[in-house]
């Protein structure tokens, strides 16, 4: 039955993505450990996707869907900032 399989695969997308936005407030460790829940790596500086590190309130994470890693600068439980960093897929 394909409109189950479809609703069964947006599900699963819906369940599997996370949705951040500067000055959102999202608590650091559910956001480490939704990273680790969804099989990102923890490594000491990202260079691949499936990667995430952690120093502080900066979180890098290179997303499985996105060609370059991106820094999340928190301020407690708050999304400061969101960058973009140079660690590019070649």
């Amino acid at each position: 039955n394909k409109i189950l399989t479809a609703r069964k695969t947006q599900s699963f997308f819906e369940d599997n993505t996370l949705y951040l936005e500067k000055d959102q407030s999202f608590q650091v460790s559910f956001f480490l450990r939704r990273l680790d829940e969804l099989g990102y790596e923890k490594v000491y500086q990202v260079t691949e996707a499936g990667e995430f590190s952690q120093r502080g309130g900066t979180v890098d994470v290179f997303p499985i869907n996105r060609n370059s890693a991106l820094r999340f600068e928190f301020l407690g439980n708050k999304i400061e900032t969101i960058e973009r960093l140079p660690v590019e897929i070649k």
